[in-house]
């Protein structure tokens, strides 16, 4: 009975871990301050605990694309102007978000 009731709590603990969705969305850019049509690389420093693969990355003017397994994105903004770089990782109700402000002179 000990040994029974033993492997219950540990296969509990292994589905519990398994459904574990610690994220922390993170995004990083190689420039703070850009002129206009200078190119912005874009990378995703989330810190993914489960099975998401995908963030959506949103450039603060109107365009957002979808980053798949942490690729670099390259973004050209055509105006002057202060931009809020927003990205988003897991669902809504399990999910994190993370901006971050470019400027562009």
């Amino acid at each position: 009975m000990i040994k029974l009731t033993f492997s219950m709590i540990v296969l509990i603990g292994f589905f519990a871990a398994c459904r574990s969705n610690n994220m922390i969305a993170c995004i990083s850019t190689d420039k703070d301050t850009a002129m206009v049509g200078d190119t912005i690389i874009f990378n995703d420093c989330s810190g993914y605990d489960g099975d998401t693969e995908a963030a959506t990355l949103w450039f603060g003017d109107g365009n957002k694309t979808i980053i798949l397994n942490r690729e670099p994105i390259k973004h050209v903004y055509s105006s002057p102007g202060k931009y809020e770089a927003l990205i988003s990782i897991g669902g809504p109700e399990q999910g994190s978000r993370f901006s971050d402000t470019i400027v562009i002179n």
